[in-house]
């Protein structure tokens, strides 16, 4: 664009401050708002910003950062103050030395930085994931020790992760361990292939289980664990229990006689002659009860009924049985008391 102070020129500014300055200053500017219109209103904005204070409390500054350091303890001052764009060192004198005030953009900049923005600038992540991790590992047989030297981490540090001593880790530690885990997946330590005395192996398994630690395959991708997972948890003796008399049903569907059934389940005959008279299936002549059977044992193996819910409901397992913390017990409870209500 060719510079011009002639108004009738095609290039000539009009609609801008620059067009006011070269002298465009009628009301019979050719465009809307004029030149004259912009410049007033620039005159307007600039007296309204030179009238408010340049300096503003820092206290709701300081409320700010630390309320987001209190929700995300990886959060640091230096990564509330990237997201900000403002010097890191000047936000941690901010924070630290008390002064009354701080500058009005300094504060707008801190005030508008929410925690997802500064999550994506720190170096530094929970710690949760790393100690389920570490101790995920443990229940396994793999010792600290073990995973310091595959994974460059120091070991005392390991050891303060999976204690809880430590709120965050870096981002760099946090990945070395995530990766090891997924390069050792369920499979328990062994020996010949991993290096570590079989006495080792029992020791660190066993001092797992007993500070609350299973496999990894017995939690869930939000790492909750999953009590039917864990060999030996009351939840997963109902649920085998409830199986094994599914599997007797529907071996009794198919033909197999009572003896065969028992030997295969660990039951008595006379158990499974009582499952049958439950379940209504002792004459398979009634091709009805047969069907709505095989029905049912189509939705559990898929997945659409809990085994253990079917097992209660049609009497083949006693209330006594079953955990009482379980949640399909506590359903049916209050669906009694419900009823009982009515």
């Amino acid at each position: 664009m060719a510079f011009t102070k002639d108004p009738t020129h095609p290039d000539f500014p009009h609609g801008q401050q620059k067009g006011w300055y070269r002298g465009c200053r009628s009301d019979e500017c050719p465009v809307t708002p004029s030149c004259r219109t912009v410049r007033l209103r620039a005159q307007k904005a600039s007296r309204v910003g030179m009238a408010q204070p340049r300096w503003v409390s820092a206290q709701m500054v300081r409320d700010h950062v630390t309320g987001l350091m209190d929700q995300h303890p990886q959060l640091t001052i230096a990564a509330v103050a990237r997201a900000a764009g403002v010097h890191p060192p000047k936000l941690t004198a901010v924070m630290r030395s008390g002064q009354p005030g701080v500058a009005r953009h300094i504060a707008a900049a801190v005030l508008a930085v929410t925690a997802h923005a500064a999550l994506r600038r720190t170096s530094r992540v929970d710690a949760r994931e790393a100690r389920h991790t570490i101790n995920t590992l443990r229940a396994l047989g793999y010792p600290m020790r073990w995973q310091s030297r595959r994974c460059g981490i120091a070991r005392e540090f390991i050891e303060d992760i999976a204690a809880g001593r430590w709120a965050t880790v870096s981002r760099a530690d946090n990945k070395r361990l995530r990766d090891l885990a997924a390069t050792v997946g369920d499979r328990a330590a062994n020996p010949g292939r991993d290096g570590i005395e079989p006495k080792i192996i029992t020791r660190t398994v066993a001092r797992a289980r007993r500070d609350g630690w299973h496999p990894p395959a017995c939690y869930d991708d939000n790492g909750d664990l999953i009590p039917e997972a864990v060999p030996g948890h009351p939840w997963a003796i109902a649920l085998t229990h409830a199986r094994n008399r599914i599997d007797a049903i529907r071996d009794s569907l198919d033909g197999h006689s009572a003896k065969v059934i028992a030997a295969r389940y660990g039951l008595s005959e006379r158990s499974v002659m009582r499952y049958r008279r439950l379940a209504g299936t002792s004459n398979l002549a009634d091709q009805e009860r047969i069907a709505a059977w095989r029905q049912i044992i189509d939705q559990v193996d898929r997945g659409d009924l809990d085994p253990l819910a079917v097992v209660l409901e049609h009497g083949l397992l006693d209330d006594s049985m079953v955990p009482k913390d379980h949640p399909v017990l506590m359903q049916r409870q209050e669906r009694g008391k419900v009823a009982l209500a009515a």
